[in-house]
C-alpha cells in the first residue's frame, strides 16, 4: 500500500475547506457591518425627522396636555433613537478591532476578518491542518484509518503542532495596532 497516496487523497478537500472558513468569516463581518451602517443610516433619518417634528411643535402656540405629552413623547423617542445611535456607533468602533472581541473562542480559532496577506496565509495554513488533524483524529477512533498508527499518529501530533505554532505566529501578526485608531462614525 502507498501511503503517500493515501495522505495525498484528502488534501484538495481539506484545502478547499480551509481556504472557504476566512472567506466565510470575512463575508460575515462584511454583512454584519453592513447592516449596521444601514441602521445607522435609519435612526439618523428618525433623529432627523423628529427635530422636525418638535420645531414645528415648538412653534405652535397651543400649550394644552395633548400638545405637551406629544412633544415629551417626541422628545422621548429622539432620546432613544439616539442611546441606539451612540450604541452603533460603538458597536462600530468595536468590530473594527476583531481580536479585542468578546469572545475567547472566536480569537482562539481565528474566527474573525485577517488584517492582511500574510494573516490570510496564516489563517488558511491554520484551518488546512486544522482540519487535517481532526479528520485524521476522527478516522483514527473510528479505525477507518487506512494509514498504520505508527504513521497517523506522528501525522497528527505533527498537525496539531503546526496548529499551534500558526495560532502564535497568527497572534503576532494580527495585533491590533495601538496607534491608529479607526473612527467610531463614518459620514454618509
Amino acid at each position: 500500500m502507498n501511503y503517500h497516496h493515501e495522505i495525498l487523497r484528502y488534501l484538495p478537500a481539506q484545502a478547499t475547506a480551509a481556504a472557504f472558513i476566512p472567506i466565510i468569516v470575512l463575508a460575515f463581518n462584511k454583512l454584519a457591518m453592513r447592516q449596521t451602517v444601514h441602521k445607522q443610516r435609519e435612526l439618523r433619518e428618525k433623529v432627523v425627522a423628529l427635530n422636525v417634528f418638535t420645531r414645528s411643535m415648538n412653534e405652535f402656540p397651543d400649550v394644552s396636555e395633548h400638545h405637551a405629552a406629544c412633544l415629551q413623547d417626541a422628545l422621548r423617542q429622539r432620546g432613544l433613537f439616539l442611546i441606539q445611535l451612540a450604541s452603533l456607533a460603538d458597536q462600530k468602533s468595536r468590530a473594527s478591532h476583531s481580536l479585542l472581541s468578546r469572545s475567547g473562542a472566536r480569537r482562539l480559532f481565528l474566527l474573525y476578518a485577517p488584517s492582511g496577506p500574510f494573516a490570510w496565509a496564516l489563517h488558511w495554513i491554520f484551518f488546512f491542518f486544522l482540519i487535517a488533524a481532526m479528520t485524521g483524529l476522527i478516522r483514527s477512533l473510528f479505525h477507518i484509518a487506512y494509514l498504520r498508527p505508527s504513521i497517523l499518529v506522528p501525522l497528527v501530533i505533527g498537525d496539531f503542532v503546526i496548529v499551534i505554532l500558526v495560532r502564535l505566529a497568527s497572534f503576532y501578526v494580527d495585533r491590533p495596532k495601538l496607534g491608529k485608531q479607526v473612527p467610531a462614525t463614518s459620514t454618509v
